[in-house]
């Protein structure tokens, strides 16, 4: 999944605060905000439980009377045999008792030992 979200993703800071239809995220890139709500919508029409988890991350100068906080946003899926982390162009697998990597993509293929 790693290498198709690479495929598409596109990042665009001047999009920020706009609203994006899916066609526009893909033509004209988004913000992490826009990408974890996308990541988000998917993971609900999947049957996950999903939270956009979003913190702060400092502050901009945009001129010299203006400055805007930065935060950033990521999506989180999980179900009863773990979570994932939708980051930008990043996923992250964790699963409930798992031991190592390989465990992690076994459960994740449906496989189990």
């Amino acid at each position: 999944m790693n290498k198709e979200i690479k495929k598409i993703y596109a990042y665009n800071i001047s999009n920020v605060d706009k609203e994006l239809t899916f066609y526009e995220l893909l033509t004209l890139g988004g913000t992490c905000e826009h990408w974890a709500g996308i990541y988000g919508s998917i993971g609900e029409s999947l049957g996950y439980h999903t939270k956009l988890v979003q913190f702060p991350t400092g502050e901009i100068q945009l001129n010299k009377n203006k400055k805007i906080l930065t935060s950033h946003v990521f999506a989180v899926w999980s179900n009863d045999d773990g979570y994932v982390i939708l980051d930008q162009k990043k996923i992250f697998a964790f699963h409930f008792g798992a031991q190592s990597d390989e465990e992690i993509i076994e459960a994740i293929n449906g496989k189990q030992k």
